[in-house]
């Protein structure tokens, strides 16, 4: 399928593309390769990289981990990886995108879902001018990849948006929704 003139080698990889462009998201397709293994994306927030496996099928998502394991153990670099599935988990207990490995932290080496949210910081230096949506890990490092702003490990008051919200529920939902129409409209020539 293509899309913004690349030839994706699956629509879901196509699908997370128009996902993180409806998000303003910063991403390239196919960026490097590490020891063999060739991530879909990078997602490029303020000052981290997230490299990313898109999954088709839940079964998958062991051999990946396996891999990325492999590669994130071989390299010196502080590298974070993201597992999606075939779309991310929208419902009223949770917003996640899938399965983030943080490179921040030598002691976390488990996959852990991701909190999807808005941040705003409790450090005053970020203020998420541009309301974007982002992510962090749900058990560790809680800065947000997308900003860079960082909640302190508080949920509470302005600083984060707890992502179960019903506004931001339903807005990230019709916003993955969107992502199904703009493929309807590549397939059928329309865009």
């Amino acid at each position: 399928m293509k899309y913004k003139g690349i030839d994706f080698e699956s629509e879901i990889c196509a699908r997370w593309a128009i996902f993180f462009d409806l998000l303003n998201w910063e991403w390239l397709y196919q960026p490097r390769t590490f020891e063999g293994w060739l991530p879909d994306f990078v997602l490029i927030g303020n000052g981290v990289k997230v490299f990313v496996a898109v999954v088709s099928r839940d079964f998958f998502i062991s051999e990946a981990t396996k891999t990325i394991d492999r590669v994130s153990f071989s390299t010196n670099e502080r590298i974070e990886f993201l597992i999606l599935g075939s779309q991310p988990f929208l419902n009223k207990d949770v917003i996640n995108l899938g399965l983030l490995k943080d490179g921040y932290d030598d002691s976390c080496s488990s996959w852990v879902p991701t909190s999807l949210g808005k941040w705003f910081g409790s450090e005053g230096a970020c203020k998420n001018e541009k309301n974007l949506y982002g992510f962090c890990h749900s058990e560790n490092y809680f800065s947000d990849r997308i900003t860079g702003c960082y909640d302190g490990g508080t949920i509470q008051g302005d600083l984060w948006y707890f992502p179960s919200e019903e506004y931001h529920l339903n807005n990230l939902i019709t916003l993955w929704s969107e992502t199904g129409k703009v493929m309807s409209q590549i397939k059928t020539g329309w865009r």
